[in-house]
């Protein structure tokens, strides 16, 4: 059974972070890149991992801080796209499908705009293009403390501490806030998006409380060739809520790009 499980993987050097990385399906497959959203790792995906075709090479990475991987002192979304960037050289990659959720998708939407060469298809789930002065997203990010992350996900901050060698809780959860709330170039890639060229499914929780269906519209309507999916009765992380719908929906996709 394909599953990622933080046991078989391994870790590669990107600046000055050690990020690690899971392979699994077909090995002579065609790649699939799965990235995930903030303050999650590699086995989020793994719901839908069990409805995907065997037939993939799927690989996982843990975001820099995230999981397994180590991070320094800050994060942004600018680094976590040269992490990606470095993992494909490690791995003698040339083009990738990506599936990617909420920051893994901020993450894709960078590395499509920047590096159009490297992407081949992009499905984006519940993933913020931009972050605005008025977006109601920023009161909830400014909310956030290790405290108040600790009581609500203490089952996840033990797995981070039990997996990640250089844990750093408290310091990796404001690492991430700052990063959400960071409106600088080196954050959501904004207006860029439109340099998207490469066919895009954007995924879409009916009832996600940081992704408005309006500004996922907006997105779809910025890339070329965008095509919109908004999911009834789920939420932020409809990937993991409803796996088998999601999966369909972008094996749907892919056989429309004859992938």
């Amino acid at each position: 059974m394909k599953r990622f499980s933080h046991k078989n993987g391994t870790w590669f050097k990107s600046n000055d972070a050690d990020i690690y990385y899971e392979v699994t399906g077909d090995n002579t497959g065609r790649p699939l890149l799965l990235l995930h959203g903030g303050m999650l790792n590699i086995e989020s995906f793994n719901g839908m991992l069990s409805c995907l075709p065997d037939s993939f090479y799927f690989i996982g990475m843990d975001s820099r801080g995230h999981g397994a991987s180590t991070f320094t002192d800050s994060l942004s979304y600018h680094s976590l796209c040269q992490d990606v960037e470095q993992l494909l050289a490690v791995l003698n990659v040339e083009k990738i499908d990506i599936i990617a959720h909420s920051d893994g998708g901020i993450v894709a939407m960078k590395l499509a705009e920047s590096r159009p060469e490297l992407v081949n298809s992009l499905v984006l789930i519940g993933a913020q293009w931009c972050l605005t002065d008025d977006d109601p997203a920023i009161k909830l990010y400014e909310s956030i403390t290790p405290e108040m992350w600790i009581e609500k996900f203490n089952d996840d901050v033990d797995y981070y501490h039990k997996i990640n060698k250089q844990p750093r809780f408290n310091e990796f959860l404001l690492a991430v806030k700052a990063m959400w709330l960071d409106q600088s170039d080196n954050s959501y890639p904004k207006d860029k998006v439109k340099n998207i060229q490469c066919e895009t499914l954007i995924i879409r929780g009916d009832d996600d409380f940081l992704v408005p269906c309006d500004h996922a519209v907006q997105l779809a309507e910025m890339i070329n060739h965008a095509h919109f999916a908004n999911i009834p009765f789920c939420n932020h992380s409809v990937h993991e809520e409803n796996p088998a719908l999601v999966s369909s929906l972008i094996m749907d996709f892919y056989q429309k790009l004859a992938l």
